[in-house]
């Protein structure tokens, strides 16, 4: 009896769910393609994409073909299976593009008679021109893999908002996020972030999902949802902001508190105008058929209060500014100490025992904090306290050869809650009944889980 002890590990992502691992083979219908999308950055050279599969009948010729948008060959490789033993004979060389092909048939899964990892690449730019398109592989008459290819410069703003300069970049272009004068460049986890980027094969600037251009003070602009803002308790330099248009009012003002009003337009007046006192300073910048103001505090403020801007006999914008201290805990439950904080006091992030502070991009998080001018403790709806699920992995770790292989994950606990368990073997991700995987019949190739 041939007989097999596999060793496996229960590994368990900390953050979302159990994982363990174990194996299974793809056939020609079903390969595994790496990677998986099918936009590229214009001007894109390199490796487009790796293809590994397992045909369970006999090798055949197996064919790339890049076809343009009518369809016309732009580049075929062909490796011919009826030449000697190896079926990935050497294709046929084609100038700005390459293709490689490894055939595998020792320690393979039961039911197949090999396996190919095959890989298209192109020296050739990707201009615009090759737009729309097509990659294909055929083994013998089986198509096992055809991907329509988009292509797209690195744009800006980011998909986070973060301008880019330049503003457009093809492939391998360097650039420089580039955040506005009143605010900075800050990376997920919290450290000042790198501006220095470059556009990636994906058509993404490098870096740009993890970081964020942070106001040091938002200005609230009217109208604002819901007629109301929250800032932090102590805040300075609180600017408000207003557009109206000049071909329907005569004269408009700033009103707030016990009624003090300060008016920044008047059509027979000089149009704008800019007056001040002790709390106050107003702005104004006439722009033809509209004028635009702001009203900036520049005594620390610690108390809530309403505003209004009255055009004249009609109230314009109202507003309701709600002034309180950032607090303890987090909206996701992290404790912060001190409990309670006026603008800009410095505070530490306190997981409790047994649990660890992370950033939801999984990396281990920067206990520092401070109040922002938004009643928030600065990343505070980027962290979280995690800890570990307990996780049981069940099943026979010796297996004989023609068996079938069962494993159950047992997994309880861990903050946030598991929301799967996944099992693999060998790479694959395997189907699974509740928390349970069962094998095909195994071979004694099967060695490793």
């Amino acid at each position: 009896m041939n007989c097999i002890s596999p060793a496996y590990t229960n590994i368990i992502k900390l953050w979302t769910f159990a994982v363990i691992i174990i194996y299974a083979s793809p056939t020609c219908s079903n390969p595994t393609v790496t990677p998986l999308r099918k936009t590229w950055a214009l001007d894109y050279t390199g490796q487009l994409y790796l293809v590994y599969f397992c045909p369970s009948v006999q090798t055949n010729d197996l064919t790339w073909s890049f076809q343009d948008l009518l369809g016309a060959d732009i580049a075929v490789f062909t490796f011919p299976s009826s030449l000697g033993s190896n079926p990935c004979q050497p294709a046929i060389h084609v100038p700005g593009y390459s293709a490689t092909c490894q055939y595998n048939n020792t320690g393979i899964p039961a039911g197949v008679v090999g396996c190919y990892t095959t890989a298209f690449s192109v020296t050739n730019k990707l201009t615009s021109s090759f737009n729309q398109s097509t990659l294909q592989l055929v083994h013998g008459v089986s198509s096992c893999f055809a991907q329509n290819i988009l292509l797209q410069a690195c744009p800006s703003p980011t998909s986070n908002n973060v301008p880019v300069n330049p503003s457009s970049g093809v492939y391998n272009t360097q650039a420089n996020f580039s955040c506005p004068q009143d605010s900075t460049l800050f990376n997920m986890d919290g450290t000042t972030g790198n501006t220095a980027t470059k556009c990636l094969a994906t058509a993404e600037w490098e870096n740009e999902k993890i970081v964020q251009c942070w106001p040091a003070n938002p200005t609230i602009n009217l109208p604002s949802p819901g007629n109301t803002a929250t800032r932090a308790l102590g805040i300075t330099n609180l600017t408000i902001s207003t557009t109206i248009s000049t071909t329907l009012y005569n004269t408009c003002a700033w009103s707030y508190r016990n009624n003090k009003s300060l008016i920044f337009y008047a059509k027979n007046f000089g149009r704008c105008l800019t007056p001040s006192n002790a709390e106050v300073a107003v702005t104004c910048t006439d722009n033809g058929g509209t004028v635009a103001s702001q009203l900036r505090f520049s005594q620390a403020i610690n108390a809530s209060f309403n505003l209004t801007v009255d055009c004249d006999i009609t109230t314009v914008s109202f507003l309701t500014v709600i002034i309180q201290a950032c607090s303890s805990p987090t909206p996701s439950n992290v404790p912060v100490n001190p409990s309670s904080g006026v603008y800009n006091t410095q505070a530490n992030f306190q997981c409790s025992h047994g649990s660890t502070l992370f950033y939801v991009n999984g990396t281990t998080g920067n206990n520092a904090t401070k109040c922002l001018a938004t009643a928030e403790w600065e990343n505070e709806k980027i962290v979280q306290c995690w800890s570990a699920p307990t996780a049981t992995l069940i099943g026979n770790n010796t297996i004989c050869a023609g068996n079938i292989a069962t494993f159950q994950c047992n997994a309880t606990g861990g903050v946030p809650s598991l929301d799967r368990v996944e099992i693999y073997f060998n790479n694959p991700n395997q189907t699974l009944v509740g928390n349970t995987w069962t094998s095909n019949p195994l071979s004694s190739s099967n060695m490793e889980i």
